[in-house]
């Protein structure tokens, strides 16, 4: 059994589309919790037809009070998941039939590989579409050119975070290793499950889209369709986008911040010896740093984060 955890808020334009892709899965042993953060419009009373139809596969809870983001949402539903495997869903997407069936297959397979007490987290690609799920670009990964002649390491997550939690399941022995109460300076959950399976586990990418994400005016996360060379000329020029690339990188600082003081029992003493060096880099000299990194022989994704804050910061 599978459980599906579906974050909503002011959903209700979208969300029935997306509870009924998930109906209509090719894989049917699955279980959907809804969880309202005291939405505004129409999303429960929908929510609450799907449960009254299908009361054996759906069910709702309402918040009593705002929860204050997504991410604070979805973290709380991780206490109501109750089977091996827990799978995420965003409000306003739309699933390809076979996506369960893709994404179980993968995990079952890896758990065959490296053992059901071994943390693994299994996502996908995704086709961008608009409002009217007119394709903007079949492949996500290929149009932001993720996971292709790149190693997918923990140090990935200096640079941000690729996990796109709509399209991710893990199982129990990642959701028992990971914390998710009391997380005040963790961008997304998605973010957080994605650098822990890294570390302690394995995140296996399967490089087929799944479904369908759904761009759109009130996403609370989406994509920027501009290319490589123009957001950079925009962080140059603009001040909002110079401001939201700060914040991006501040973020990277407050993750790592929270799983060093949570997880540094756990790390070995050179990835201790490493996170701290690239937490205490944030703030100096970009000579004084670019000297230090060659010394220290660092490279790849570390190296590129660390010059992006010296040039940012």
């Amino acid at each position: 059994m599978i459980d599906i955890l579906m974050a909503t808020y002011n959903g209700a334009e979208y969300i029935a589309e997306q509870i009924e892709s998930i109906i209509n899965q090719s894989y049917t042993k699955w279980h959907l919790y809804i969880k309202d953060d005291c939405s505004k419009d129409d999303t429960i009373s929908i929510a609450l037809n799907f449960q009254k139809k299908y009361p054996e596969k759906i069910t709702v809870i309402e918040n009593t009070q705002n929860s204050g983001s997504a991410k604070n949402n979805f973290f709380s539903m991780l206490s109501v998941a109750k089977s091996d495997y827990v799978m995420f869903c965003d409000q306003d997407d739309v699933w390809l039939p076979d996506k369960i069936k893709i994404t179980h297959r993968r995990m079952l397979c890896s758990e065959r590989k490296y053992g059901k007490k071994f943390p693994i987290l299994v996502h996908t690609d995704v086709s961008l579409v608009d409002e009217k799920l007119n394709i903007i670009a079949e492949s996500l990964f290929k149009k932001e050119k993720w996971y292709f002649n790149k190693k997918i390491t923990f140090w990935n997550s200096l640079i941000g975070n690729v996990v796109m939690g709509c399209t991710t399941e893990i199982n129990k022995a990642l959701l028992c290793k990971v914390k998710f109460t009391n997380l005040k300076n963790i961008p997304m959950h998605d973010w957080w499950l994605g650098m822990c399976a890294r570390y302690f586990g394995k995140e296996i990418v399967i490089k087929t889209p799944t479904m369908f994400y759904r761009q759109h005016s009130t996403n609370n996360v989406g994509v920027d369709d501009k290319s490589k060379f123009e957001q950079l000329l925009q962080i140059f020029f603009d001040a909002d986008a110079k401001k939201a690339e700060k914040e991006r990188m501040q973020n990277i600082t407050n993750a790592c911040t929270e799983f060093y003081s949570i997880y540094q029992e756990n790390m070995k003493d050179i990835d201790k010896k490493r996170l701290k060096r690239f937490l205490s880099s944030t703030s100096g000299s970009l000579i004084v740093l670019l000297i230090g990194m060659i010394r220290e022989k660092i490279s790849g994704p570390y190296l590129r984060a660390v010059i992006q804050y010296a040039l940012w910061r």
